[in-house]
């Protein structure tokens, strides 16, 4: 491996370890290329690749004048994914939940399911799906971004096929497809952690390097998906907790 690549990696590996452990709090001002070349015996260049891969970790922010500081970062939230209840939607129940006022932009539209969706769904792609964007508020601050979809082979002409209108509107999957004799039995999650869209994080407002934690959620009745999702928060806001049950 080249010297001055091994002399960066040390750079980053030892500040990294002092951003985790606290030793350079949030908000502190770090020192200066050159403060930092002197001390670590390195190149100005190593110094200034060394904070460039701090700042795509999302550990450290530079602005124009003020040097390169520790990125200030939100506490953790716990978010219970253990709250399904049959008449609330778990977005809004978990805002509520902390005190916060719930927000919700949505956009459906009819679709024909793209072949991962239809797998999910088991269906036959290119089957007439309704997909429905959503943009999940908090107090104003844009929390999560969702993507569900619910074939239309068992919601057309119910009353439901809109989840955000109609007499059923806002109460979410488990109530929406009870109210047409669906008995949602189950709920799967499948959380995973990914770098984000430009896209995804412009709307999250997230800084560079900050990854999202996208959770794969499906709705079943029985042995029968009735509702796909893709929920994509911040990963470095939000700590998903599940409860497991116990059995013999």
């Amino acid at each position: 491996m080249p010297e001055d690549v091994t002399k960066t990696r040390r750079l980053v590996e030892d500040l990294r370890q002092q951003i985790i452990d606290g030793t350079l709090a949030p908000g502190v001002l770090l020192p200066t290329r050159a403060e930092l070349a002197a001390h670590y015996q390195v190149s100005e260049t190593t110094a200034r690749n060394a904070l460039k891969q701090l700042i795509n970790e999302g550990l450290v922010v530079s602005r124009t004048g003020s040097g390169h500081r520790v990125r200030e970062r939100p506490p953790m939230v716990r978010l219970a994914r253990d709250r399904y209840h049959r008449n609330k939607p778990p977005f809004a129940t978990e805002m509520r939940t902390q005190g916060r006022a719930p927000q919700v932009e949505w956009d459906s539209q009819r679709v024909p399911a793209p072949p991962a969706i239809a797998e999910r769904l088991r269906i036959d792609v290119g089957e007439q799906v309704m997909r429905t964007a959503y943009v999940m508020r908090a107090d104003g601050e844009v929390e999560q971004l969702s993507t569900s979809y619910e074939p239309l082979s068992i919601t057309l002409g119910k009353g439901i096929e809109l989840p955000e209108a109609g007499q059923f509107r806002g109460l979410g999957v488990i109530a929406r497809m009870g109210a047409i004799g669906i008995h949602v039995s189950e709920v799967v999650e499948s959380p995973y952690a990914r770098p984000p869209l430009a896209w995804e994080a412009e709307r999250l407002g997230l800084a560079p390097g900050v990854w999202v934690m996208e959770i794969e959620r499906t709705h079943w009745a029985g042995d029968r998906p009735v509702e796909t999702a893709d929920i994509v928060l911040a990963a470095d806001r939000y700590r998903p907790v599940y409860r497991i049950a116990l059995t013999d």
